[in-house]
């Protein structure tokens, strides 16, 4: 005689709906739900929409953190790049008065 778990399966291919040995209690299931039992039969159609909806998320998330991550570091030296070109600047003008303010 078969388990509980392979009579629910069997009871789910063959009448298309959960049997009785499916509806265990959690204990007998080892604290699994009674319905995850799934057969070919019992899987969901392809959607091929989905599948690229999500494929063009992942792309397009992986592409702004890089984009992110590149213009962070693009960036990271630019307050101190911008007030070294605005001294040199001032010391070629010929502003030392100035220059040394800054």
């Amino acid at each position: 005689m078969p388990g509980p778990r392979k009579a629910a399966r069997i009871c789910a291919v063959v009448e298309g709906e959960p049997c009785r040995a499916a509806k265990q209690s959690k204990a007998g299931n080892a604290g699994r739900s009674a319905f995850q039992t799934m057969t070919l039969l019992d899987a969901p159609r392809y959607d091929a929409a989905r599948a690229r909806r999500i494929r063009s998320i992942k792309i397009a998330v992986f592409l702004a953190i890089v984009l992110g991550a590149f213009s962070t570091w693009w960036s990271w030296n630019w307050p101190e790049e911008h007030r070294v070109n605005t001294f040199l600047a001032t010391v070629e003008s010929g502003d030392q008065s100035k220059a040394c303010g800054i």
